[in-house]
């Protein structure tokens, strides 16, 4: 009775996890389609130094007759073209055609040359490439092209309009019209987010010197941004925003107004900036901030479509693509249940087979103390390990700079947890490894290797189905479950061994937290506050100084690289939150399935790899 009960019960997990990802899929696409007026393709842009690929949004306003103004929308730093969807998706609604890249070394599109290091398609990370490409599409307007970046994004986008201006300014000083050299320049205007317009950290030079750019000019600067707060605070009475308003227009301000086009009165080209009180990451998940890349590009490119900036829809995109996220993860265990009942698996259920005695009186206290411990060990060494992983790691082997920081704390913070469970118990692993769930053989291990390769499979399969059906993924803010290429399997086995580390001692502290005869629900509760504890403690060192000084914690000096790095580190921390819950329910309910710890901490270090490695870059911070 018991079992057809918990059949049936996952039997309705699994068709309500399928429905929500169906679900999550169909309105996705029907807002970035905005219900069928939106063109979206996925497009490969080949140069020399390597493909970008990313998408092409085409209203269906924009024909050869009519043709309409394009706009090129970059991403951040170690994220990938999906995470700035509140921008394309309103863009595109408004009639503009838009182009999508992922940077180079980030999403789908390749690590760049480096024997190309130097020329304007490496250096401005594909989005030089992005612009030449729209200019050569027949229904876009040729004289109204923009580029729209965020943080890194915004970086490789000022770099590019640089790169015309300069263009144009030689053929003049060569003797060429001005009709003649300003068709070289292909920009006429261009929006940074989340990134100053000029920029020195730490001695490193991130941009060229800003002497003005031959086309319109905007900036959406955060109070309390993580890594330029020190400057940007204030930028609207400081004496670099100010110098910034004179050297793009000649004008002289006591003041920056915000949202204010000053115009040059010799060419006519504009410059606006706005300073919202937010952070770093905040401005593709803002509707204010939309709402200012919507205004910038209506004043300097006109809307072909009039619609209120206000009027957003892609915050629905925004909870249906979480939506099917959570109906991903619910997935995953009715898939392992069945899979687990199929006759070649079934030697591997053993349900309840070993269950540890309840931790109470003394004992409970004993262990609690020594968790405890281990967690804030934890915390109090992730900054300088982190750092160490972003700044010391990186290489041919290990390329992706955040990953490196995230999985070093990782296994630093396993050995912390193996030694905390250890000290808690008072047992020795090798001679209680039934006890602790390890023991097993390397038979049954390679069963539960491919069990959990079978279940993830599954998982990845309902993903890639909503993928090809509907063009979409499941993700929240910058946490995304993505579709990802062959190239990315073979990073994925350098950094698995390090994510296994940590899962295994993660199953093994779960598997002992049991107190009092607890639930599973509580024993997930509890796993996953322990795990939360560090986050949350770090997050809120971070950004609770905002409230008294404006300024995150880490960013109160910008000539100090360890600073900034843990800026970094405490901006790219949030998407942790998200999975310490799925992978405390993953435990749970593999070790309730099996009666040891290996398909939880495999399923749990497969499925974190991939999501890192799929949504991150091989590139350096800087």
């Amino acid at each position: 009775m018991k079992k057809k009960i918990a059949m049936n019960i996952n039997a309705i997990i699994m068709l309500i996890s399928i429905v929500a990802c169906l679900i999550s899929g169909i309105v996705s696409n029907l807002i970035s389609t905005d219900f069928g007026k939106v063109e979206v393709n996925d497009i490969s842009i080949y140069t020399d130094a390597g493909t970008i690929r990313g998408y092409l949004l085409v209203p269906e306003n924009a024909t050869v007759n009519n043709k309409a103004p394009g706009i090129v929308v970059v991403h951040g730093a170690t994220s990938s073209a999906e995470t700035v969807d509140s921008w394309y998706v309103e863009l595109a609604r408004r009639g503009y055609v838009v182009v999508v890249p992922n940077m180079f070394g980030h999403g789908d599109s390749d690590v760049a040359d480096e024997s190309y290091a130097g020329d304007i398609v490496y250096e401005s990370k594909g989005v030089y490439s992005s612009v030449e490409y729209i200019s050569t599409l027949p229904f876009v307007d040729t004289n109204k092209i923009g580029v729209v970046g965020h943080s890194q994004g915004a970086g490789a986008a000022l770099k590019t309009m640089q790169y015309y201006t300069n263009l144009e300014n030689d053929a003049l000083a060569q003797g060429a019209t001005a009709e003649e050299a300003h068709a070289l320049n292909k920009i006429t205007a261009c929006l940074s987010a989340s990134y100053p317009l000029e920029v020195n950290i730490a001695g490193i030079e991130t941009t060229d010197p800003f002497n003005g750019y031959n086309a319109h000019l905007g900036a959406i600067l955060g109070k309390a941004d993580d890594f330029n707060s020190w400057l940007l605070k204030d930028i609207l009475t400081n004496d670099t925003g100010k110098s910034w308003v004179k050297t793009q227009t000649g004008v002289e301000v006591s003041k920056v107004e915000e949202g204010k086009f000053y115009a040059n009165a010799e060419n006519g080209y504009t410059f606006a900036m706005w300073n919202p009180g937010t952070i770093h990451s905040q401005s593709v998940i803002s509707p204010k901030i939309t709402g200012y890349v919507i205004d910038f590009f209506d004043e300097t490119l006109g809307s072909p479509v009039t619609i209120k900036s206000s009027n957003q829809i892609w915050i629905v995109k925004t909870v249906f693509n979480a939506l099917g996220m959570l109906g991903f993860f619910a997935f995953i265990i009715p898939c392992m249940y069945y899979v687990i009942k199929i006759p070649y698996f079934k030697v591997l259920e053993r349900e309840n087979t070993f269950v540890l005695p309840p931790l109470v009186g003394k004992a409970k206290r004993k262990y609690l103390r020594a968790i405890i411990t281990g967690v804030l060990i934890n915390t109090i060494t992730f900054l300088p390990i982190v750092l160490v992983g972003m700044l010391a790691m990186e290489s041919s082997l290990l390329p992706q700079s955040s990953t490196n920081g995230f999985v070093l704390w990782g296994v630093v913070c396993a050995a912390v947890t193996l030694l905390s469970v250890r000290k808690g118990t008072g047992l020795k692993y090798r001679e209680n490894s039934e006890y602790f769930g390890f023991k097993t053989t390397w038979k049954e291990l390679g069963k539960l290797l491919l069990l959990s390769i079978t279940v993830l499979f599954g998982a990845y399969m309902l993903l890639f189905g909503v993928s090809y059906l509907f063009g979409s993924d499941f993700r929240l803010w910058q946490y995304a479950i993505r579709p990802f290429s062959a190239n990315k399997l073979t990073m994925a086995l350098r950094y698995l061994p390090l994510f296994f580390v940590l899962q295994f001692a993660n199953g093994i502290a779960i598997r002992r937290n049991n107190f009092d005869n607890w639930s599973d629900n509580k024993r997930i509760a509890f796993s996953t506050s322990m795990s939360l504890i560090p986050v949350v403690i770090l997050l809120t060192l971070t950004y609770l100084p905002i409230l008294f000084t404006g300024s995150p914690l880490w960013a109160v000096d910008g000539s100090n690289l360890i600073l900034l790095a843990a800026g970094q580190s405490a901006n790219k921390l949030v998407s942790f939150v998200f999975s310490l819950g799925v992978t405390a329910f993953i435990h749970v309910k593999s070790q309730k399935f099996t009666g040891n710890i290996w398909a939880g901490a495999l399923i749990n270090s497969m499925l974190l790899t991939m999501i890192s490695v799929a949504n991150t870059s091989f590139i350096t911070m800087f």
